[in-house]
């Protein structure tokens, strides 16, 4: 065991042995649930993220369905910035 945490110790840019002892406590201690896999088949900690981002307001995101509509946002976007950027918005 000892040889494969000093693998991992370096393949983690771990500067020692206490400092991933600590960091492997404080996982163990603080943060297991976060680890956990759902009936989903991933972590706590990744279907809460996916979660919290579907809180978003749909009205408000941007849906493109051709390569017409990429075109247009990005000219329109820079127009705006380019309006800002002269003090004019």
């Amino acid at each position: 065991m000892y040889q494969d945490v000093k693998l991992l110790l370096r393949s983690r840019s771990y500067s020692s042995f206490s400092e991933f002892v600590r960091d492997t406590l404080r996982e163990k201690l603080y943060n297991e649930d976060k680890n956990k896999i759902t009936e989903n088949g991933f972590p706590i900690w990744f279907e809460d993220q996916v979660l919290e981002a579907a809180k978003e307001p749909i009205d408000k995101s941007k849906t493109w369905k051709t390569e017409e509509d990429v075109h247009k946002y990005f000219h329109g976007l820079r127009k705006r910035l380019k309006k800002k950027k002269h003090g004019k918005g």
